[in-house]
């Protein structure tokens, strides 16, 4: 029973972190590094006092879903950063063909379609919702900024002349 307790812990956690939440991602985040482990952490210390077998093992199997799930959370995420940034790396490529052709950015990536693309790229950010790009146009529409949410509040940006920066 603990072991399945803790699957089911491990795999909400990584859900949760890599649905990019936006808002709430610090709550998600302290959730996953404070709240589970510390709750795990006291079931085993205090299951190892009263010598009682099945809070060990509930202590036990909240701690290790807890780091599992954060290692596996951090593989994920990491690849789904990259994905959205070759997705970015492609709007960029067309936002540059729109300014060529008209001599400034356009005021949305909407405006894109379909003379460049076929339809605007979304982010890979999110497990059961589309997360769109943020796009910015200067006021001039002579530079823009193009980013998105990742999860723990990391954002990640882009311009004209310069590559992906992610804050975090």
């Amino acid at each position: 029973m603990s072991i399945l307790v803790g699957i089911a812990v491990g795999l909400t956690l990584t859900i949760l972190d890599l649905e990019a939440l936006g808002g709430l991602g610090a709550a998600v985040a302290c959730l996953h590094l404070f709240l589970v482990p510390g709750l795990g952490l006291g079931l085993l210390g205090f299951g190892i006092k009263t010598r009682r077998a099945t809070r060990i093992r509930f202590g036990l199997a909240l701690v290790l879903a807890a780091v599992a799930s954060f290692v596996a959370s951090g593989m994920l995420l990491n690849r789904k950063i990259e994905a959205s940034k070759a997705a970015g790396d492609e709007l960029c490529v067309a936002l540059e063909s729109c300014r060529q052709s008209s001599g400034r950015y356009p005021e949305n990536l909407q405006a894109l379609v379909p003379e460049w693309l076929s339809a605007v790229p979304w982010t890979s950010m999110g497990l059961f919702r589309s997360v769109p790009f943020d796009y910015r146009p200067e006021p001039q529409r002579d530079d823009y900024t193009l980013g998105f949410h990742s999860t723990f509040l990391i954002y990640c940006a882009r311009a004209r002349a310069t590559t992906w920066k992610c804050d975090d």
